[in-house]
């Protein structure tokens, strides 16, 4: 990350922040997160070696908000957002990520990062409305603008291989989706051209063999290897659109392995008649293995 990227704060402001509890301004909608107020450090030696501080904002969808993690926040409204969501993860793990603002909303699209969804304002206005420079973004966008939600709810009711509603998916991955991304990370860059914008992609959900697929009697062979398939073409798709965007991305693809949808012991909320929008979104140990993957990838930009 460029030294413009980052902030140099007090050791006691940090644990302020980090301490203290204290709820801060947010922007219209987003949740509440820690904020710390200006402290002096006792001795020039300890602002000598105070650690750079990185203010993070979090946008995007449900695997950035972590629906499939009540409780919710309640001030997150239908945009579930959970304490056990990764990007929050990322941040009490690494204490140098001060996480100023967690925008990212469950069902959310494209549109809504310019658009009011969920009762909240657009995203990028809310990036743009934190107090404060935001030296870090990250954000997982894309899978509701393919239709993924209900692509999987067709395959648990049908054959979504037999009906087409795969390959219609693969279409809208290969030809629809490209622009959009383009036109949202130009968005993203242009709320502030000197925050560094970290797109995160998506995790595979089925097993990559048949002998670990157990439980899922509604899911044939072909559905789970189709399955996987259009992940890793969404995920190859977001990639370079990011790379062609001059943003950074980071692959998750590989998050869940042995921890997928229908293995024995899964890190996913599974999908079936009960749950609503928890279903097919990674729990706790989920969201934990994506941080893990993450977070080293933010700090080497330090």
């Amino acid at each position: 990350m460029t030294r413009r990227a980052v902030r140099y704060l007090s050791t006691l402001a940090v644990a302020a922040a980090l301490v203290a509890g204290s709820v801060g301004a947010t922007v219209p909608g987003a949740a509440a997160v820690p904020s710390a107020g200006p402290a002096r450090p006792h001795t020039r030696a300890a602002a000598a070696t105070a650690e750079p501080v990185v203010r993070y904002a979090a946008l995007g969808d449900s695997y950035s908000s972590g629906e499939g993690n009540p409780p919710f926040d309640p001030a997150s409204g239908n945009c579930h957002r959970s304490a056990a969501a990764w990007p929050r993860v990322v941040a009490r793990q690494d204490k140098r990520i001060v996480i100023t603002a967690h925008i990212a909303c469950s069902g959310a699209t494209s549109k809504a990062l310019r658009r009011r969804y969920n009762e909240e304002p657009p995203q990028l206005r809310q990036l743009r409305l934190v107090p404060g420079h935001v030296d870090l973004v990250t954000v997982t966008i894309g899978g509701n603008d393919i239709g993924f939600a209900r692509v999987l709810a067709d395959c648990f009711l049908s054959d979504c291989v037999l009906d087409g509603a795969l390959a219609r998916a693969r279409t809208r991955i290969r030809k629809r989706l490209p622009p959009v991304l383009a036109r949202d990370y130009r968005g993203l860059v242009a709320a502030d051209r000197e925050s560094t914008v970290v797109v995160v992609g998506y995790p595979r959900l089925f097993p990559t063999s048949q002998s670990r697929t157990v439980g899922c009697r509604w899911l044939s062979r072909r559905e789970r290897i189709t399955l996987n398939r259009l992940a890793a073409l969404l995920d190859r798709t977001i990639s370079r659109s990011a790379r062609r965007a001059g943003v950074r991305y980071v692959s998750v693809l590989g998050a869940l392995d042995r921890h997928e949808l229908c293995s024995r012991r899964s890190w996913v909320y599974p999908i079936g008649p009960r749950g609503g929008q928890l279903r097919g979104h990674p729990l706790a140990p989920g969201q934990n293995a994506i941080a893990a993957i993450v977070r080293p990838r933010l700090a080497a930009l330090r």
